[in-house]
């Protein structure tokens, strides 16, 4: 299972005149491509994050609103078209080059927690019980906001052991690295990082009403990255954990550089 951040902020220029969001879709070929060419039992599916539209396994379009399960991830099983983890075909190549970011994506949902949960669900609904080597990767700049649901985490951590699924995450900008061997023992009451958080207090009133538009507009620009990177702190740290209790790792995008 792959999982592709299509969050704005994956827009950014990262090398050259490509975003971040162009090299990760690059990467999502190149090991697709990989798999069709080693062996045609080889299965996949990707899981598009942030995306405006809805479509996964979970949800076939009878639900309306706020009843639509794990709103704005796209899931495109291995034809391109269907839900669901089968033989990678040309047609989903196709489709993850004509993918873009989601403009003004910041209120939308779809974060790689419920992306972690709907990539889950599809290797169990396809492997369950069947001999696979089993995969989840994930590949993000992590600057969204996600919603931790601790009692959920939990499950897909237990479903992902009992699978013995790992999860690998590609971090654009990460300032984190690590290589799990194995899966981390359960230790009893098992926590999962709390959730990510912007909007911290700002009480810093050295600022005066005659300080003018321009100096506010500073400080909410200011304000706004101090947000961004605490949101990225917190979601390398849980990634981290997450990576560490399914044996996996986290591998820093510069990494990938010659």
């Amino acid at each position: 299972m792959l999982i592709l951040d299509a969050n704005e902020t994956m827009g950014s220029t990262y090398e050259g005149d490509k975003s971040r969001f162009d090299c990760a879709k690059q990467v999502c070929l190149d090991l697709l491509s990989d798999l069709m060419i080693r062996s045609k039992t080889h299965e996949a599916a990707v899981l598009v994050l942030k995306s405006p539209i809805t479509k996964h396994h979970f949800w076939e379009g009878e639900s309306k609103g706020d009843d639509i399960p794990f709103p704005n991830i796209l899931e495109l099983g291995g034809d391109g078209i269907m839900t669901g983890v089968n033989r990678p075909h040309p047609d989903l190549l196709r489709q993850i080059r004509a993918l873009q970011v989601t403009p003004s994506s910041r209120d939308l949902r779809g974060d790689f927690c419920d992306g972690l949960v709907v990539a889950a669900d599809a290797l169990f609904q396809r492997t369950s019980g069947k001999k696979y080597q089993r995969k989840i990767i994930l590949i993000t700049d992590a600057e969204h906001e996600v919603h931790v649901d601790s009692q959920q985490l939990l499950v897909v951590l237990d479903s992902l052991r009992a699978m013995e699924c790992r999860l690998e995450v590609i971090g654009w900008n990460f300032e984190s690295h690590a290589e799990f061997k194995q899966a981390a023992i359960p230790k009893p009451k098992e926590e999962i990082g709390a959730t990510s958080t912007t909007g911290q207090e700002n009480n810093d009133d050295s600022a005066t009403e005659a300080s003018g538009k321009d100096m506010d507009e500073d400080k909410d620009e200011e304000q706004e990255e101090e947000d961004r990177q605490l949101i990225k702190s917190q979601n390398e740290k849980l990634l981290l954990s997450l990576t560490e209790k399914t044996g996996g790792f986290v591998l820093a995008a510069q990494e990938l550089q010659p």
